[in-house]
């Protein structure tokens, strides 16, 4: 996790900063959908956070995985400077269950 991400060409609004995580994802069926747009980040305010242009390479895109097979990308979000990422979860669902927490 880079927190806050380096400046680029997609700056984060003015009382926002950028926070981008590097994801491996690994197809666990064969034909297995990804794609980062489903991608949220609860913060410590509860609050969760949908994606933003990342400024870092390689982003995170769309795709398909075979079982076993892995892709690695980076997905960013935009959080209120006093807000810390808490966990990760995936979905569109008004209640995410976490995938993976983010705090220390």
């Amino acid at each position: 996790m880079v927190d806050p991400e380096p400046a680029g060409p997609f700056p984060a609004p003015r009382d926002r900063r950028r926070v981008a995580i590097l994801l491996e994802l690994e197809g666990r069926e064969p034909d297995a959908a990804y794609t980062s747009s489903l991608i949220r980040l609860r913060g410590s305010d509860g609050t969760s956070y949908t994606w933003t242009l990342t400024n870092q390479q390689p982003p995170l895109r769309a795709g398909r995985l075979q079982a076993g097979e892995r892709t690695t990308g980076r997905v960013a979000f935009d959080l209120p400077l006093a807000v810390a990422p808490a966990a990760l979860g995936y979905g569109n669902a008004a209640s995410i269950p976490p995938l993976l927490s983010l705090e220390a």
